[in-house]
């Protein structure tokens, strides 16, 4: 399951990294000694490697990324809570930290968007205190 989150997560697609060879021909990467199942990977460089021969090279990774935080979306792409109950948080995001260490990407905090004013509902809520709140006796 690693391998196939890993990939939607960099390119919010699902890809088929190594589909099935047909007539029992051998897969073309043979070399790189691969599971059967993508979703089994847990090597960060051959995943990676599998997804640039996919047409996802890092260099369209990173330009991706970029274009998804321009627009004020998230990226890495979020995977639902369950999927990541099911994988272990702590896997996943020692897998996800070696994907974007290899491939250069800081994923720190999106910068803040340039409101500057509060809304009335922010406003309302900063004025709101509980009932005891001033009243020491």
């Amino acid at each position: 399951m690693l391998a196939a989150e890993l990939v939607h997560a960099l390119t919010r697609e699902e890809i088929n990294l190594y589909p099935p060879a047909a007539s029992g021909q051998p897969k073309e990467n043979a070399s790189l000694q691969l599971s059967d199942t993508p979703t089994d990977w847990t090597d960060v460089d051959e995943i990676l490697n599998a997804l640039a021969e996919a047409g996802w090279p890092p260099e369209r990774i990173r330009d991706h990324a970029a274009q998804t935080r321009d627009a004020d979306e998230i990226w890495p792409h979020p995977l639902d809570l369950d999927t990541i109950r099911t994988i272990g948080p702590a896997q996943w995001h020692a897998l996800l930290g070696a994907a974007l260490s290899t491939l250069g990407l800081d994923v720190s905090p999106q910068r803040p968007t340039n409101r500057t004013t509060l809304t009335a509902d922010e406003r309302r809520l900063l004025q709101d205190v509980p009932p005891h709140h001033g009243n020491v006796g």
